[in-house]
Order: structure tokens, then sequence, then C-alpha cells
């Protein structure tokens, strides 16, 4: 009886570490997507800021020939 009751108690335990596995290994999973979301933002905002950069020294370049022109 007394294995029995042990065997019992350590399926018990099995199952609890697997479920916690299980729940561990879905919160990496979510946190591993979180990341990638968050690099693909930062790549994005890179691009706007380069855009935005190139912009403005297009907008120099042009107001510096329209001052030279006049």
């Amino acid at each position: 009886m007394e294995l029995k009751t042990e065997v019992s108690k350590l399926r018990e335990l099995s199952d609890i570490a697997k479920m916690q596995v299980s729940a561990l290994e879905t919160r990496q999973q979510s946190r591993e997507k979180e990341v990638e979301s968050l690099r693909m933002q930062v790549l994005d905002y890179q691009a706007q800021s380069d855009e935005k950069a190139l912009v403005a020294k297009l907008h120099q370049h042009i107001v510096a020939l329209q001052i030279s022109e006049a």
C-alpha cells in the first residue's frame, strides 16, 4: 500500500512538473515573439529617422541653392 501511495504522489509531482515546463515554454515563446516585434519596431524607427535626416539634408541643400541663385 505504501508503495502505491508513493507512486501516486510521484506521478502527481511529475504531472505538475510537466505543466510547469509547458507553461514556461509558452511564456518563453511569447517573450521571443515580443522581442522580434520590438526589433522590427526599432528597424522601422531607424528607417524613419534616416528618411527624415535625408529630407532635412535635401531641404538645406535646396535652400542653399535658392540663396545662391538669388
